[in-house]
């Protein structure tokens, strides 16, 4: 009875060292609130293995690009006072095209892109009549751009736009760096039925879990229904934001589609994978010769709900990727030229890179958050960050933080200086 008693102190005594060791760990790193129902994600938003574990990632690197430490020591400070570009013999890009794509987190690439412009006085191609698109369904024009005086030359484009590399050409310089990004297509497919409610009577007026049941027949009754020429974007939308309209699906849809990712090949100097948004971010930080506070990115325009828990179920995930075929093809393509792009950049480098891009994350999300905030976008619950009292008075913070359409109006304001003088 005594060696009872004396075991039941002893499991009471491990459990209170234990409660102790979790609450110093979570002061130590700051974790915010979280919603209920909500599953976090790393400073980075990186969280593959939520949908598919990790069987798109090459097994020869599998064991190297694992590792969770941080690599975070108490020297660390959000903005290094050193040069900590790649390389010490490159010099940074100032031009860039970063095409976005719906639902792949385009948002957090769009504000790194714009936060390097705006910090280095750039100058930005918006769109006219602020807008926060190059046009939805047609391809983009040099016409659909807000001009610039003489003189005077573009250095970035970061907004929604259908591809027409001719047209980018024109508006853009010869050395400009081309990018883009792509997500696994039955997750972005999910993503956006719930977001942009195609649930509704002028969608496909079925819910999502109906519309996985048979999603050719809905497909072919809103097709025979509408003429609006979003319809295209219902199937394959990487590929319609990459400029092809929804390709016949006959003997020759494989040929048009390998056709077409081929010349996308040619096009993109470096096409980033949400799934590895890391090793993504990684890879564009080493292209561009910019610094790690360049890259520094929080999450943003991330939903709240989502229509599963977890990950997909097999079923619907194949039943995704046999509706969208063509987005299937072109995201392992280029998931396959990412990970080569990995394995030439060198696994231990690599593992090392993604220690200081965490670190400095959080640095910066110790230094400039205080927890989040959710506000209503048509329906739609997005996660927001609020600032700390050193946040709100820091540029840096405010660029990191601030909403997608917020920033593109205040360089839309800025751009304005630049334009043409017009005469009556």
């Amino acid at each position: 009875m005594a060696s009872e008693k004396r075991w039941k102190k002893f499991i009471l005594a491990m459990s209170a060292l234990a409660l102790i060791a979790i609450i110093r760990a979570v002061a130590r790193n700051k974790t915010f609130p979280v919603v209920p129902g909500y599953i976090e994600r790393d400073e980075t938003g990186h969280d593959p293995e939520r949908y598919f574990g990790s069987r798109f990632k090459p097994a020869h690197v599998e064991s190297s690009l694992t590792e969770e430490n941080t690599g975070m020591t108490a020297a660390d400070t959000p903005a290094d006072t050193e040069n900590n570009n790649s390389s010490t013999n490159c010099k940074p890009s100032t031009n860039i095209a970063f095409l976005r794509t719906h639902k792949t987190g385009s948002s957090t690439i769009q504000n790194i892109v714009y936060r390097f412009g705006d910090s280095h006085g750039l100058n930005f191609a918006v769109p006219r009549e602020r807008r926060n698109y190059f046009g939805r369904c047609a391809t983009f024009n040099r016409g659909m751009v807000e001009p610039l005086a003489s003189g005077h030359r573009f250095n970035v484009l970061a907004d929604h736009a259908r591809y027409n590399r001719e047209e980018f050409n024109a508006v853009m310089p010869p050395d400009t760096v081309y990018v883009t990004i792509l997500r696994h297509p039955a997750a972005q497919y999910e993503s956006l039925y719930d977001y942009y409610h195609w649930d509704r009577p002028i969608h496909f007026n079925v819910t999502f879990q109906e519309f996985i049941k048979d999603p050719w027949t809905h497909y072919r009754r809103l097709n025979r229904t509408t003429s609006l020429p979003t319809r295209h974007c219902y199937k394959n939308e990487a590929l319609y934001d990459l400029g092809m309209d929804s390709p016949a699906e006959d003997e020759r849809f494989d040929e048009n589609v390998a056709g077409m990712i081929h010349s996308l090949s040619r096009d993109f100097d470096i096409v980033l994978i949400l799934e590895y948004i890391e090793e993504s971010v990684i890879l564009l930080k080493d292209l561009m010769c910019w610094s790690w506070d360049d890259v520094v990115n929080f999450r943003v325009n991330s939903r709240m709900q989502r229509t599963f828990e977890g990950a997909l179920p097999a079923t619907t995930e194949r039943t995704l990727l046999d509706f969208n075929k063509g987005d299937w093809m072109l995201y392992k393509y280029f998931n396959d030229t990412l990970w080569r792009k990995v394995s030439e950049y060198g696994s231990s480098r690599m593992r090392e890179d993604k220690r200081s891009l965490r670190s400095k994350i959080r640095a910066w999300k110790e230094f400039c958050v205080n927890g989040t905030k959710v506000w209503n976008s048509g329906g739609t619950y997005i996660r927001w960050y609020r600032l700390s009292e050193e946040g709100k008075s820091d540029p840096t913070c405010k660029r990191l933080t601030r909403r997608s359409r917020d920033y593109l109006w205040d360089l839309c304001d800025k751009m304005k200086l630049l334009r043409p003088i017009t005469t009556v």
